[in-house]
């Protein structure tokens, strides 16, 4: 009877490697020519109100990064040539934090991502009061 884990003996891949697309390719060109700047960054917020389960929001998010490869891509540069890396775990940036200010998701949402370690997307959960919450996602 298997209890659903991989024997010790057999090697889990830990990243998959594609070519880059050329429009992946000007992303990563640009990223190393402007250095930090955010250019590609783009930040959604939506505003909560009522009950919010926290726990319920940062597991269906974690789900959708598993689900879409895009989420968990990041690039390596491999003998001059821009590849895609795909981690086969995704897992999930999620930074929480009790603040009444917007100066905090201000900071993270400028905040550039690395495309050579990832993750490419993010998302931050900012409580304001009990019922009042922001969800900021970057991807």
């Amino acid at each position: 009877m298997s209890d659903g884990r991989a024997p010790v003996d057999e090697e889990v891949p830990q990243l998959y490697l594609f070519p880059a697309s050329r429009a992946q390719y000007q992303l990563y060109f640009v990223q190393h020519l402007l250095g930090d700047a955010p250019t590609y960054h783009i930040s959604l917020r939506c505003e909560l109100h009522g009950r919010i389960d926290e726990q319920a929001m940062r597991c269906a998010l974690t789900l959708i990064v598993r689900r879409h490869e895009a989420l968990r891509t990041h690039f390596v540069l491999s003998e001059g040539e821009s590849l895609q890396a795909v981690d086969p775990d995704g897992t999930l940036e999620y930074l929480a934090r009790d603040d009444s200010e917007a100066a905090w998701l201000d900071e993270e949402a400028r905040k550039p991502f690395d495309l050579e370690t990832g993750p490419l997307f993010g998302s931050d959960w900012q409580r304001h009061e009990p019922g009042r919450a922001t969800q900021a996602m970057s991807p």
